[in-house]
């Protein structure tokens, strides 16, 4: 009894969400900056930021009573990186899908502009190829990584948004081969941590 009622409380939520809430259809697009971290490599690796970008589709859902929301997105995303070793320097990047799903909070400071607080979790999806990092390590990239967003901005005259996020990442980017038997690189893996600058027009 006390299962059923608890589901009926929910599916009344959603549809009161869904009968109120405002639906607005955009593009976004923006900046990746991108810093690898590592996890039992050589002490002569270190690795420094570069910038990537994103753009794509998006859908931002509104309930303006109670200032709650999210919205979701598809973009086609490329991270880019540098690691500095003995043997020079090496670019890495990491193309694919990023799709976003963020509850958001928001705010009014006047009619034209409001404030947000955006959190939820990050699907990223790579299409690009393994990684040679050195003459003795190549690293395999996952197929699908999973990380979480945190974030906020602000939207100016309903149709624009501006916005910064971090996405710290819950699994590996990418783990090590070895080659020609070096041992050192059995264990070695790296996560990307991304700071992230988004403009989006909503229509």
């Amino acid at each position: 009894m006390k299962k059923n009622v608890g589901l009926l409380v929910i599916m009344l939520l959603s549809f009161t969400f869904a009968a109120n809430a405002q639906l607005k259809f955009g593009i976004k697009g923006g900046l990746n900056m991108t810093k690898m971290s590592f996890s039992d490599v050589p002490e002569n690796f270190s690795s420094s930021n570069r910038v990537g970008f994103f753009v794509g589709p998006m859908l931002d859902a509104k309930v303006p009573i109670v200032g709650l929301g999210f919205d979701v997105a598809l973009l086609f995303s490329t991270r880019e990186g540098r690691v500095k070793t003995d043997e020079g320097n090496k670019n890495f990047s990491e193309s694919g899908f990023d799709i976003p799903v963020n509850l958001k909070y928001s705010f009014g400071l006047s009619k034209l502009a409001s404030v947000y607080l955006a959190a939820g979790p990050n699907f990223f999806f790579n299409i690009d190829k393994d990684l040679k990092i050195a003459d003795s390590m190549k690293f395999s990239k996952k197929k699908a990584q999973v990380g979480f967003n945190v974030g906020g901005g602000v939207r100016l005259f309903t149709h624009y948004q501006l916005g910064i996020n971090y996405n710290i990442p819950l699994s590996k980017s990418a783990t090590s081969k070895i080659i020609d038997g070096a041992d050192e690189a059995l264990n070695s893996s790296y996560k990307s941590k991304i700071w992230q600058v988004s403009f989006a027009y909503l229509f």
